[in-house]
């Protein structure tokens, strides 16, 4: 006679054989292509020789512009951009702050206004291309400019 409880125990057994064996399978194809995604030892270290040379290229000229302008969050400000380069703004010109400030709305094209004559570094073209890149950089640089002009935070929220 068939024993219908050793029958259910085999049948989950084999259901149970074959689920791991799905599951193995997955996570074969998870550490397989986690290995195809990691850069080479070579493009490893390039990245990080990059890293180092873009970290020494931001210090200098941090360096340089506290000694032409003064100290960073009084003079200048420093806005760090996602690739890891920097954007250095100076305080504005009162008139130059005073019109941005007669503003009712402010656009994009207007923080733009704002910011561009204050960009200490880089020159212009790597400007353009940061913000090319990640155009929020704008805005986080109106939001230095203003507060190195003497804005609060809690009214740069309002502006």
């Amino acid at each position: 006679m068939i024993d219908p409880e050793a029958l259910a125990r085999e049948e989950m057994s084999e259901e149970m054989a074959a689920l791991h064996t799905r599951l193995d399978a997955a996570r074969a194809q998870r550490e397989a292509a986690a290995e195809a995604s990691k850069p080479s030892e070579l493009v490893a270290f390039r990245m990080r020789v990059e890293a180092e040379e873009r970290a020494a290229r931001n210090e200098a000229a941090l360096a340089a512009a506290v000694a032409k302008h003064g100290a960073v969050g009084v003079q200048i400000d420093v806005v760090e951009v996602p690739d890891g380069r920097i954007v250095i703004v100076r305080r504005p010109h009162a008139a130059l702050y005073k019109a941005f400030q007669d503003l009712d709305k402010v656009t994009f094209e207007e923080a733009e206004k704002l910011v561009r004559p204050c960009v200490e570094y880089p020159d212009k073209g790597e400007y353009d291309a940061i913000t090319d890149a990640y155009p929020g950089v704008v805005n986080s640089g109106s939001i230095k400019v203003c507060g190195l002009a003497g804005m609060r935070r809690a009214e740069l929220k309002g502006k």
